[in-house]
């Protein structure tokens, strides 16, 4: 029995935990950032006509973005780097880190020359 308890555990914490959480746009969880949504790179490619295998993520930081200072998350293109407001900032751990996601709920990116 407390072995089946054990294992109902873990796998209802892995549930609970699977649900990625909004995260406030704020300088800290912005440092947080470690990568990017899934399908970000797409967007990005047909943004700049470049190859999706060409995106690549290089950092997120807290600086005077697109409108005013926030989060940007910087990509590399074949054509230089590109910066990008996020849409949402996510996390699947509780917070421990966290994702961009630079694509918006309609499609396209708010991304711009470096």
């Amino acid at each position: 029995m407390k072995y089946f308890l054990f294992i109902l555990s873990i796998a209802l914490s892995n549930f609970v935990y699977s649900e990625n959480i909004e995260l406030d746009k704020t300088a800290e969880s912005c440092k947080k950032v470690t990568g990017y949504g899934s399908k970000d790179k797409i967007e990005i490619a047909k943004k700049f006509k470049v190859p999706v295998s060409s995106v690549r993520y290089l950092n997120a930081e807290w600086k005077y973005g697109y409108y005013t200072q926030e989060c940007v998350v910087t990509f590399d293109t074949q054509y230089g780097p590109k910066e990008c407001s996020p849409y949402w900032l996510l996390s699947s751990d509780n917070g421990k880190t966290a994702f961009a996601v630079v694509r918006n709920p309609f499609g396209g990116v708010t991304c711009w020359e470096n």
